[in-house]
């Protein structure tokens, strides 16, 4: 569904977002989804605060890659390590690593900022997570309408 929604409407270039949603699918259930969703939102937006702070710093010097190797280093240093704490899988940490790897390596190109780079990941991972979250918030109620598929936690 998030597949054909992304290539009707020509959304190939938010291809982090289509992952986003199609990550926090993988829990199998509506609590997992959403704690999922918080958790990649969480990274998104931690490593694209950093990434505005680096872009602030460097500001017209990010072509030279000894004033951005440190800065990058230190991003994806904090960020393996807060992936590494954390035990979960695809959470906090790892959405700020691939966050950090795409923006740095994909989208700076020298003379040019990442500002806007920045300010549409971070919206177009929170709209497809809010629609995903809204989807699978929908089948979890008709699923839970028949017997056979009701959600029932034993403690």
């Amino acid at each position: 569904m998030i597949f054909v929604i992304f290539q009707i409407c020509d959304l190939s270039d938010s291809l982090s977002a289509l992952m986003a949603g199609i990550l926090i699918l993988f829990p199998m259930h509506y609590r997992g989804a959403v704690i999922s969703s918080i958790w990649r939102v969480v990274g998104v937006v931690l490593a694209c605060l950093y990434i505005l702070l680096v872009q602030l710093l460097i500001y017209d010097f990010s072509n030279h890659m000894l004033l951005m190797m440190p800065l990058i280093g230190l991003g994806l240093g904090f960020s393996a390590r807060l992936h590494v704490m954390e035990k979960v899988g695809a959470g906090v940490g790892f959405a700020s690593i691939t966050t950090i790897g795409i923006m740095f390596g994909q989208n700076l190109h020298p003379d040019q900022d990442l500002v806007f780079s920045d300010l549409y990941r971070i919206t177009s991972v929170t709209v497809a997570l809010v629609a995903t979250l809204t989807m699978v918030f929908l089948v979890h109620r008709i699923l839970n309408c028949f017997a056979a598929t009701r959600f029932v936690i034993t403690e």
